[in-house]
């Protein structure tokens, strides 16, 4: 008995402390799994704060980016007429977020019936084709004050392909719209300017054909006595060809010193040249200088204005021209070829003395070394060429003269126009 109780002993001290010991083991591991979940816990809700915190100043730059570019998006569900305006597009129309967005009919009552109409007509586009729509509209607040915004109409689909929301944004351009007419205003202001530097040169050039035509009618008119009808007739031939140039004459300056509605479209370089030319009364004022036209096959049109374009073309020919004074053989080249991303580029070189101001000034407006002049001719035409997403400059051609250059979109190629 005692024998066995001694050999026993043992395993009956080992039992409870293996137990206790897997016990502890297992309370080790719990307490480790409850740290780790209470790390990983505490790591995600800090994930999740910063997160949100990001949201909140995401939203907050873009509601002040809405604010300072005076622009809003709304959304419309086509199907339960629902209507959502942001604070800031709420903002815009004079109207207290708090009272919620307004109807779609409750918006149309801000526009006139021409903006009622446009509104009508890019909302059924956007529908219709499934894209994008841009248009413009007159909105007049309740206290009287009128503005001009543009819109931009986006459409979304069901499952089915079906456009059952539109979404877009609405945004204030009536400075710009007002920025743009300055300068309009200014640019004709420069041509007016410039058609008076030029008044006393054209009269002279006028009156040459005039008086050329004048000659062959009294000629005609004698002959018609005594002459035969064959030389008659040559002479008041010649007599209306004098009287169509004089016309053509009148004709580029009434174009240049009129103030039409920006027309942008495919014009060719080669007549805006010509025009430019004459304008000038090249051959008249400036005898001695040599003009060559060196245009690209492929680089014979640019997409704008012609008018504006044109007038860019004058001020650089007359700058140009008022730079070879003096030189023995001057000469004046007009280039263009095609550029990259679908740009032309065009280039008027001379071989006068070179560049005078440093490059900084030289598109200041009212900088110029001249005697007369407003200094705002480089400054226009940067103008005019930025405003078709183009770039001007300058370069110095050491010994050589200067150079300026301005890019113009091109019209699409034949297979390019197709293909689109």
């Amino acid at each position: 008995m005692t024998g066995l109780s001694r050999a026993s002993s043992p395993e009956l001290v080992t039992g409870p402390i293996r137990r206790a010991r897997i016990f502890l083991a297992g309370a080790a591991l719990l307490s480790l799994m409850l740290v780790a979940f209470a790390l990983l816990l505490t790591v995600l809700l800090n994930r999740r704060e910063r997160r949100e915190a990001e949201m909140a100043q995401a939203n907050q730059r873009l509601q002040e980016a809405q604010r300072i570019g005076q622009i809003g998006d709304w959304d419309y569900d086509l199907r339960t007429g629902a209507v959502y305006w942001s604070p800031q597009l709420c903002a815009q129309f004079g109207r207290d977020p708090a009272q919620g967005s307004p109807s779609f009919e409750e918006f149309k009552a801000y526009l006139d019936e021409e903006g009622r109409a446009a509104i009508d007509r890019g909302h059924a586009e956007a529908i219709r084709t499934g894209e994008s729509q841009e248009i413009e509209y007159e909105v007049r607040l309740p206290g009287g004050a009128e503005s001009r915004h543009q819109g931009v109409i986006i459409p979304s689909f069901d499952a089915a392909g079906n456009v059952v929301r539109l979404h877009g944004t609405d945004q204030n351009i009536s400075a710009r719209k007002l920025l743009d007419l300055l300068q309009t205003h200014v640019a004709h202001l420069s041509r007016v300017e410039a058609m008076n530097a030029m008044a006393a040169t054209l009269a002279h050039e006028l009156n040459q054909p005039l008086t050329a035509a004048s000659n062959y009618l009294v000629g005609s008119r004698r002959r018609l006595k005594s002459g035969p009808p064959e030389e008659t007739e040559q002479g008041l031939i010649a007599a209306e060809q004098q009287i169509h140039l004089a016309a053509d004459i009148i004709r580029r300056v009434r174009e240049m010193v009129s103030n039409p509605p920006k027309a942008v479209a495919a014009v060719a370089l080669s007549r805006i040249v010509d025009d430019a030319i004459a304008l000038l009364a090249v051959p008249t004022a400036y005898p001695a200088l040599s003009v060559k036209k060196k245009l690209a096959a492929d680089a014979k049109t640019v997409k704008g204005d012609r008018i504006q374009i044109q007038q860019v073309m004058v001020n650089l020919i007359r700058n140009a021209c008022d730079a070879t004074r003096g030189e023995a053989h001057p000469e004046i080249v007009i280039s263009s070829w095609r550029g990259d991303a679908g740009t032309v580029t065009v280039c008027v070189c001379d071989n006068g003395p070179g560049f005078s101001q440093p490059d900084g000034a030289r598109f200041s407006p009212f900088s110029t070394t001249k005697a007369s002049g407003l200094g705002l001719g480089l400054s226009i035409s940067r103008t005019i060429i930025e405003s078709y997403g183009g770039r001007i400059w300058t370069e110095d051609r050491e010994g050589e003269g200067a150079r300026v250059c301005f890019t113009l979109p091109a019209p699409g190629r034949p297979q390019e126009r197709a293909a689109a």
